[in-house]
């Protein structure tokens, strides 16, 4: 047992217990007054090392520092119904437990409290709502997905039939968790009411990391700027940019180091860069796995080719769509260079959605005729405005 103090607030905690939300103030430079914030404690071991794992801070939803709804009196009225809520985004916490932070357990517990609490608020604003545009996001079935696929996939590194046996269940039993909440919403709806239920992509598992700069620079297409260690310089931190044509950014981006786009552009827009475009596309789609012979690479999209709209020169120049299994490296998003092309990937984080969308769509499920054979997330706006009138 550990007896807690946080400014005014004293409360007690068992080893692997967790607090309710507690609410603090922080000091501001110069202000007459502090910020209103909130956090959860866990107290993980008193017995050997002293364990106590905190939230990140979270606005006080009863007196948030910033408005965090519209109307802003709206998050009060809320908590007042419901209780104080997560107001941080990623509310799982799922670094925690790719950090070992959490254990499994730990982890998987933190996550039902988040349900409960997406479904009380859920519940809640349901049984008021009488007409209108009604929308609710649940996050457990994406951010649970991407922490507990090495339990549902014998092919994925972190799979053990012990893994399997406790936390198999898991996906399955949020799936039930979810079914429920679709069906409560059904009881609600009448003949004027137009109910869908969607998801934004499908699932995976991400068994294989890519380091796509790594590649690049293997392949001639980058080049270091001086002799450290390949792979301990994050951020693009060792890159000769005058001897560079391309670079990864993110999980799905490929840029070209364009001539009066970037700072030290050195391909000319136009014909060489078509060029390199081409080529790139062409050796990509033909990257193997070195450990299996498969081919990492699904596609690779010019961003012309996928998107539209006068914003379209914003756009990577290239989007990477990964065959199933592989997506882009921890490392790749940090524009780091190890020195190896392909590994395993370790991390909790073992289900992904960043391959080729051709093997990631989503689930739409509807109470009205679907008159179209391939609906699109770019229907559903139009749809919901043709409901109004619109």
């Amino acid at each position: 047992v550990a007896k807690i103090m946080i400014q005014k607030n004293e409360f007690v905690l068992k080893e692997g217990e967790w607090s309710g939300w507690v609410p603090m103030s922080f000091p501001m430079p110069g202000a007459l007054q502090g910020v209103s914030a909130m956090c959860r404690f866990f107290l993980k071991s008193v017995r050997d090392d002293f364990e106590l794992y905190v939230s990140p801070v979270n606005m006080d939803p009863l007196d948030p520092a910033l408005p965090i709804s519209t109307p802003s009196s709206y998050s009060r009225e809320l908590t007042q119904s419901v209780g104080r809520f997560y107001t941080q985004g990623i509310a799982e916490d799922t670094k925690a437990l790719s950090a070992r932070v959490f254990t499994d357990d730990e982890y998987r517990e933190q996550a039902i409290y988040v349900l409960e609490e997406e479904i009380r608020i859920f519940q809640h604003t349901l049984e008021g709502f009488k007409e209108g545009f009604f929308f609710h996001y649940f996050s457990t079935l994406d951010l649970n997905s991407h922490m507990f696929w090495r339990a549902l996939d014998p092919g994925h590194p972190l799979y053990t039939p012990d893994l399997a046996r406790r936390h198999g269940d898991f996906l399955p039993w949020l799936y039930g968790k979810m079914d429920e909440v679709v069906g409560q919403a059904m009881a609600r709806t009448d003949d004027h009411t137009h109910l869908m239920v969607l998801s934004d992509h499908g699932f995976g598992s991400f068994r294989r990391q890519f380091n796509l700069n790594s590649w690049l620079m293997d392949v001639g297409y980058a080049t270091h700027a001086r002799n450290a260690p390949r792979g301990e310089v994050p951020l693009f931190g060792d890159v000769d940019w005058r001897k560079t044509k391309a670079y990864g950014l993110g999980i799905n981006a490929l840029y070209l180091n364009i001539t009066g786009r970037e700072r030290d552009g050195v391909v000319s827009p136009g014909q060489e860069a078509d060029a390199l475009v081409k080529e790139l596309i062409m050796r990509l789609k033909d990257v193997r796995d070195p450990a299996t012979g498969d081919r990492i690479i699904s596609n690779v999209y010019r961003r012309d080719e996928i998107y539209s709209g006068p914003y379209v020169h914003e756009a990577p120049d290239l989007i990477v769509g990964y065959n199933p299994g592989y997506r882009a490296s921890w490392d790749t998003v940090l524009g780091t260079y190890p020195k190896e092309h392909v590994s395993d990937n370790m991390d909790p984080w073992s289900g992904d959605h960043a391959t080729d969308s051709a093997f990631m769509q989503g689930v739409l499920l509807s109470n009205r005729k679907i008159r179209t054979d391939a609906p699109a997330l770019s229907d559903l706006a139009p749809t919901i405005l043709g409901e109004f009138g619109v």
